[in-house]
Formats: C-alpha cells, structure tokens, sequence
C-alpha cells in the first residue's frame, strides 16, 4: 500500500479515501478515510562494506516523527559493497 502513495508531496498531510479490497469485477468493496504523513527523509552517509553492513533505518527518517512504537526496515537491503547514491524505501 505504501508503494501506492509515492505519489503523495513531501511534508504534506493528506487525506484520502483508498480502497482496501476489490471484487472480481475489481470494483472496490470498502472504502477506508485515511490519512497519511510524509515525512522528510534524509542524506546518510555509510562507509563501503565488503559484507554489505545494513546502515540504520533511523539515519534516514527522523523517527520523532512517528508514533511511538513504529518499527522501521528497509524493503530491501542496501547495497553497500560498492561506493554511489543507492535508492530504496523504507
């Protein structure tokens, strides 16, 4: 679902009506509110690791910024054998 709201503009609070579920028709079957917090992300720095070290998830986030008790990964591991600016999602 995360994937589905990249969409949305950074440090923006948005309320939006999605779909949680469809029919065979795909016609949506329920309908949820919900809102949805984009926080800023930020630059990390991590030195080349040839076993592929993971950085920290809260490097990247300020995790302040979320409700207490929220856990953090990344979707998928960080490739950080070789030197560059490497995309992911957390």
């Amino acid at each position: 679902m995360i994937q589905n709201l990249q969409w949305i503009l950074q440090n923006r609070v948005i309320t939006q009506s999605m779909s949680l579920s469809k029919d065979k028709e795909g016609n949506p079957i329920a309908e949820v509110p919900a809102t949805v917090r984009v926080v800023e992300s930020y630059p990390q720095f991590v030195p080349v690791d040839k076993d592929n070290k993971q950085p920290a998830v809260e490097g990247s986030i300020d995790p302040k910024a979320f409700p207490k008790r929220t856990e953090f990964s990344y979707e998928t591991p960080v490739d950080t054998t070789t030197p560059g600016e490497k995309k992911t999602l957390l």
